[in-house]
């Protein structure tokens, strides 16, 4: 059965870009004025103005040989563009494989304008094309981590006969597709009950919302450090990658206020993508096309929706959960977080020669104390693609 899709909203009267919420208060998502453009270029960032008097704010990295590969990346959510062009280790990567990275500030973050009542599908049709325009790309690859992997899945999905490769890792499903193909992924709160709209975000109650994360960004950014998003591993193998991702969670609440909040509205990010997943399956799949990674002691993306992901795309895979590490990484999703700025992942999937299934398998017939010889991770026993008939709770 189709997910029904829902065409984004838009802004009610009185609000949207240059207004905020229509409340007379900033912190509560009123006015935050024009976007300092002069500050996405302070930071090394490029930006492009819609017709709609949006400012999209981007960064690019890596290669900069007119003949490079392009990888159109998206992050994680509480992430900016700004962190990839910080991460050296995965930049010095892409520039041994003369690949260039773009990355978009998702909107209403940072210095990206909040696109009120909008949908990943709008946004990728809309901002993503815009950017690629000004960057003169045609071809590209595309990936995405977390609440990243949906905005991945929706660029493929308006742009496929341009797409050259996808990366989903630790990656999500929309709500609305998770109820009816894996009911028991979901957590609460969640559940059958949306987190926040758009619309709730226009409205008196959200005012009260933006206020209740204003002052607790605002706690944030004057008592948290580093050490709040740093884990042993990461930090013992990349020392000073939990400060840049602190910098850039800094990041986001600097021109809209509690803004994050609305890249994670239901909308956009959580219940309803503005498209059906399967039909992306239908344009784009196959191994040497499609990469999942993931985790099977994921705290956050429910290894399941991978899963399921992977039979949808026919897609090559890489399963690990970190659990033998030393020290132990106890949430793979930070694992594979780590991985990836390290650049540790970019050569399997960058060189247009995706893992066969084959030697994947092949791979994992040969551990050797449970870890995988080509991905030198952990694999765990008993592991299984199948999805468990568990009834939703």
């Amino acid at each position: 059965m189709a997910v029904k899709v829902h065409p984004p909203p838009g802004p009610r009267e009185g609000s949207g870009p240059g207004k905020g919420n229509g409340c007379c208060c900033r912190c509560c998502g009123g006015n935050p004025g024009p976007v300092p453009t002069a500050k996405i270029e302070a930071a090394g960032g490029k930006f492009v103005k819609l017709d709609d008097g949006r400012v999209v704010e981007y960064f690019v990295y890596g290669s900069e040989k007119p003949d490079a590969k392009v990888l159109v990346q998206n992050n994680g959510s509480m992430g900016t563009a700004w962190a990839f062009s910080q991460f050296e280790r995965a930049n010095s990567k892409l520039r041994e494989l003369n690949i260039k990275g773009i990355s978009l500030t998702r909107p209403g973050v940072a210095y990206s304008s909040l696109n009120f009542g909008s949908n990943l599908l709008y946004w990728a049709q809309h901002d993503v094309n815009a950017v690629l325009a000004a960057e003169g790309v045609d071809k590209f690859m595309v990936e995405g981590i977390s609440q990243g992997s949906g905005e991945a899945m929706a660029i493929a999905f308006a742009h496929p006969a341009r797409i050259e490769k996808m990366h989903l890792i630790v990656p999500m499903l929309p709500m609305e597709l998770s109820k009816e193909v894996a009911p028991h992924a979901i957590r609460p709160p969640t559940g059958d009950k949306v987190e926040v709209t758009a619309k709730q975000l226009q409205s008196c109650s959200g005012c009260c919302t933006h206020c209740m994360y204003s002052c607790g960004c605002c706690c944030l950014r004057c008592c948290a450090g580093p050490s709040m998003v740093q884990d042993k591993y990461s930090e013992a193998n990349y020392p000073g990658m939990a400060a840049i991702q602190f910098k850039d969670m800094m990041r986001n609440n600097v021109h809209n206020g509690s803004s994050f909040i609305w890249a994670m509205s239901d909308e956009y990010a959580t219940a309803n993508w503005g498209f059906d997943v399967r039909e992306l399956a239908e344009k784009i799949k196959g191994k040497d096309s499609v990469l999942i990674t993931f985790a099977v002691n994921d705290q956050m993306s429910h290894p399941d929706w991978a899963r399921y992901l992977v039979g949808l795309f026919d897609a090559s895979y890489q399963a690990g959960d970190g659990l033998k590490l030393d020290p132990v990484v106890k949430d793979g999703h930070n694992f594979w977080q780590w991985r990836w700025a390290s650049g540790l992942m970019a050569e399997q999937f960058c060189k247009l020669e995706a893992p066969k299934q084959q030697t994947m398998d092949g791979d994992k017939a040969q551990l050797e104390g449970n870890t995988n010889t080509y991905w030198g991770i952990p694999v765990p026993e008993g592991f299984s693609l199948d999805l468990p008939k568990a009834a939703s709770s």
